[in-house]
């Protein structure tokens, strides 16, 4: 069934001339930035069952097993250099955009501060990562691909847990 959802979630995207992997990386953005899900299915201007269909997309990202996720997620990526730039995206949530838009890294580093240090690694590791991809061979690529998808999940849930104390 899981399946079913990521195929009409890959068509709800494509007719937006987006992928699945961006959905699912403005979905795990909003949970950084603590947005209302409800605005970005308005921002995709979406009809009443493909929003049904997102949210039980959303629902299988929170409660299904990370590696299940990554493994329905990996069967519509085939461009690893294009999946690095989108999933670069999920992690500027974790930064101011005066920051950002600096591009110093060490002011990237200290922003990151507020964080606890387990989740400052994991952000500044996958960024090293990502920025490796076009260097990289295909298989490395993938692998690269997968492990930044599964910090990215195992990323929100733990910020899940963190709004919830």
């Amino acid at each position: 069934m899981n399946k079913l959802f990521f195929k009409i979630v890959d068509k709800i995207a494509k007719k937006r001339e987006l992928t699945i992997l961006d959905i699912f990386v403005y979905y795990c953005s909003y949970i950084v930035s603590k947005e209302n899900i409800d605005n970005l299915l308005k921002n995709l201007n979406l009809e009443s069952k493909e929003k049904e269909a997102l949210n039980s997309f959303f629902k299988i990202i929170d409660e299904e097993d990370v590696e299940v996720i990554i493994n329905n997620l990996m069967e519509f990526v085939d461009d690893y250099d294009k999946a690095s730039e989108t999933l670069s995206i999920f992690f500027t949530s974790f930064i101011p955009k005066d920051i950002l838009f600096s591009k110093d890294a060490d002011k990237i580093k200290d922003s990151l501060k507020v964080y606890p240090k387990e989740i400052q690694e994991a952000i500044i590791k996958s960024l090293e990562m990502l920025s490796a991809v076009k260097l990289l061979n295909k298989n490395d690529k993938k692998e690269i691909i997968k492990e930044v998808i599964r910090t990215i999940l195992i990323l929100i849930k733990i910020i899940k847990v963190m709004d919830e104390t």
